[in-house]
C-alpha cells in the first residue's frame, strides 16, 4: 500500500513538472511577458517545492523525484534567465537537497 501511496505522488509531482516546464519554455519563447502567466509559473513551481520540503508528507520522495528529473534543470536554467528564479527558489532548492534520497 505504501508503495503504491509513494508511486502515486512521485507520478504526479513528475507530471506537475512536466506541465511546468512546458509553461516556462512557452514563456521564455513569448516575446510578450504576460505578468498573469509569469506569476503562475512561479506560483506552480513554489507550491510544488514545498511538497518536497522537510515539513511536507512524503517529502524525501517528492524531493527525490524533482532533484533528479531533467525537466528539473530546464527549468531552473530558464528561470535564471528570465530573472525568476529568486532567493526563496533557492532556499527551497536548498531544503528539497536536505529531504531528498541518495539516487544511484
Amino acid at each position: 500500500m505504501w508503495v503504491n501511496k509513494r508511486f502515486d505522488i512521485s507520478d504526479k509531482a513528475v507530471e506537475r513538472l512536466e506541465e511546468i516546464s512546458t509553461k516556462i519554455k512557452e514563456y521564455d519563447q513569448s516575446p510578450l511577458k504576460s505578468i498573469p502567466k509569469r506569476n503562475s509559473i512561479i506560483r506552480q513551481l513554489r507550491n510544488l517545492f514545498y511538497e518536497g520540503t522537510p515539513k511536507a508528507e512524503y517529502s524525501s520522495v517528492v524531493a527525490s523525484y524533482l532533484l533528479n528529473d531533467n525537466d528539473f534543470q530546464v527549468i531552473k536554467g530558464l528561470m535564471q534567465k528570465n530573472s525568476l528564479w529568486d532567493e526563496e527558489f533557492e532556499i527551497l532548492e536548498n531544503e528539497l537537497r536536505f529531504c531528498a534520497l541518495e539516487v544511484r
